[in-house]
């Protein structure tokens, strides 16, 4: 039987009779509860039914089951696959978890459970795994990003899923950030945004990769609830009119390295 992880810092089953991961210490995160406290002070509260990741997940994700989301203040992903999968949503994060509470609450989400901790350090009993596990811009703030992944990994039942999407800073994006937002720059491990260094470790690990790849043509791309863009309405409605433009000529999802936003992850972990 494949278990959760088992113990901090020590080993945890990646895949049936796979993979283990012994004694790795995982590397001091690249940022710290202040920047994460004062981010989602400044999100806007999108209805959770609008998700710009809809396209890539719904084809590929099954119905029903658990769901498991790493780092997931302020829980609008968690509500979008409560309402549009069926899924009983757990999720854990060590800041913002209130934030959860209300927005479960905002959008009637009754089957729902939070766990205020560190990921990295709380353990949920061995046998407590997930037919759907997720994280949204996590890794890629860790030193160590095959050590953080892996161990979400770890949680995936045999046959179940494992969602995990970063954004792109790279290329032409590392200049936009450099201009606009050095701190979350600084703040980000650019080795997590290549989609080997996602795929390889999970495919060593016993997954089949369901779909690797950038998603979107440029940083119009970008979620439009970002608390940069929504503190500048002029901006915004600059970025809105050039993405409407795109999608008119079918434009809005070239995919590719050096200009795309995001990269995103599906991997099926083998019975």
């Amino acid at each position: 039987m494949v278990g959760g992880p088992t113990a901090y810092l020590t080993v945890y089953a990646i895949a049936g009779g796979g993979a283990l991961v012994t004694d790795r210490d995982v590397q001091d995160r690249l940022t710290e509860s202040a920047h994460w406290e004062q981010y989602w002070l400044s999100e806007r509260k999108a209805h959770p039914d609008s998700y710009i990741f809809d396209p890539i997940l719904r084809p590929r994700l099954p119905r029903g089951g658990d769901y498991f989301e790493i780092g997931c203040t302020p829980g609008k992903t968690m509500a979008y696959f409560a309402r549009n999968y069926g899924y009983r949503v757990c999720g854990i994060d060590y800041v913002g978890t209130e934030l959860v509470h209300d927005n479960m609450r905002r959008w009637d989400i009754k089957d729902y459970e939070v766990v205020t901790a560190d990921f990295l350090e709380h353990r949920f009993p061995q046998e407590r795994l997930f037919d759907v596990v997720g994280s949204y811009g996590f890794i890629e703030h860790f030193a160590d990003v095959e050590d953080v992944l892996l161990r979400q990994a770890a949680y995936v039942k045999p046959g179940g899923y494992l969602v995990v999407e970063v954004p792109n800073l790279r290329g032409f994006n590392t200049l936009l950030y450099r201009v606009f937002l050095p701190e979350e720059l600084s703040g980000s491990n650019l080795a997590a945004m290549r989609p080997e260094a996602i795929t390889a470790p999970l495919v060593a690990s016993g997954f089949q990769i369901v779909y690797g790849r950038y998603f979107g043509t440029c940083f119009l791309q970008f979620d439009e609830q970002n608390g940069f863009l929504a503190s500048r309405p002029w901006l915004l409605g600059l970025v809105r009119g050039m993405k409407r433009l795109l999608a008119a000529v079918h434009l809005d999802n070239v995919p590719s390295a050096f200009l795309s936003p995001y990269l995103v992850v599906i991997a099926r972990k083998d019975i």
